[in-house]
């Protein structure tokens, strides 16, 4: 599982405060020598701006460029709660939401996992075990990064309630054997769509764009911006 419990709350949360939020940036931050592959940054933000309401747009910020090493290439969940709390650094003014996402060295407790999502800000993606995954099948560089964009909107995706995780459900569409995720494999939500069955993910990419939201997210996501 790519979720890891922690309070959530989603598209809900942002029209509260003083202030409309009216713009998302994502901050970022890498090991030194990773970044996400080119494309994978301009797909996340086109799958965004599909379906969050921002007027003042939705941005990459590249913060820090060092992020440490895992100290034997294996990353537990404790270890990226202490790293996340470390070094996220932007601070969020009136009108603006930011996530955090950490681009990283290693792998995940669980291998298989490509990316993680926790709480209602931090995710981390893992770009050394992505890259490994794509030699692995020897796909190209824009498949690859077609693929890492998409499991990049998959950690976006639970970071902003999705799926029953504090974006409410208008149609119950949540896969009972793998909570927070879309029961339908043309949802980017869908369970194997965090690199848990890569060969799976490839084989759902087509077109020049991230796999989309699916018909249920989309609706939930209407019906919160409606205030429904």
């Amino acid at each position: 599982m790519d979720f890891l419990n922690g309070e959530i709350v989603g598209l809900a949360g942002e029209q509260g405060g003083a202030a409309p939020i009216n713009r998302r940036i994502v901050e970022l931050d890498t090991q030194a020598s990773l970044a996400p592959r080119n494309g994978s940054a301009a797909g996340l933000i086109e799958a965004l701006l599909e379906v969050v309401d921002k007027p003042g747009g939705v941005f990459i910020v590249e913060d820090e460029s060092d992020l440490p090493a895992a100290d034997d290439g294996v990353w537990t969940f404790a270890e990226l709660q202490v790293l996340a709390q470390e070094h996220v650094g932007i601070e969020e003014s009136n009108g603006e939401i930011s996530l955090h996402t950490m681009w990283l060295g290693g792998e995940y407790e669980n291998p298989n996992v490509l990316g993680v999502a926790w709480g209602n800000r931090h995710l981390a993606m893992f770009g050394e075990r992505i890259d490994r995954a794509c030699n692995g099948l020897l796909i190209g560089a824009l498949t690859c990064s077609l693929a890492e964009a998409t499991i990049w909107t998959h950690e976006v995706g639970h970071v902003i309630g999705l799926v029953d995780r504090g974006t409410p459900m208008v149609n119950d569409h949540k896969d009972p054997e793998h909570p927070a995720h879309d029961v339908s494999r043309e949802s980017v939500m869908y369970w194997a769509y965090d690199g848990t069955d890569f060969t799976e993910l490839i084989g759902a990419l087509t077109g020049n764009s991230v796999i989309p939201w699916g018909a249920e997210c989309e609706r939930d996501l209407e019906a919160v911006r409606n205030g429904n």
